[in-house]
């Protein structure tokens, strides 16, 4: 997987806040975050999604997600499986 640099933006404001890459807003489909930073390393940032259902009970395995976590996934690199 080839992978291409980002640039981030993270802002608070007081429990609420938003999440942006390469200028685009991911805040609705993003639950949590976790940064990583290390001496002479890049910074590693690790995006909790949102998911809606997940059944994995079965033969065939469901994956449901809501159309922002959609979104963000999309606006990270990731193409969609055709449906």
């Amino acid at each position: 997987m080839e992978t291409k640099a980002r640039s981030m933006r993270i802002t608070t404001r007081g429990a609420t806040g938003t999440v942006e890459v390469d200028g685009v807003d991911l805040s609705t489909g993003v639950r949590g975050l976790t940064v990583k930073l290390g001496v002479g390393q890049l910074p590693k940032v690790e995006l909790d999604l949102i998911v809606l259902e997940l059944d994995l009970d079965s033969d065939d395995t469901r994956l449901i997600i809501p159309e922002a976590t959609r979104a963000a996934l999309v606006a990270l690199g990731w193409t969609a499986p055709e449906e």
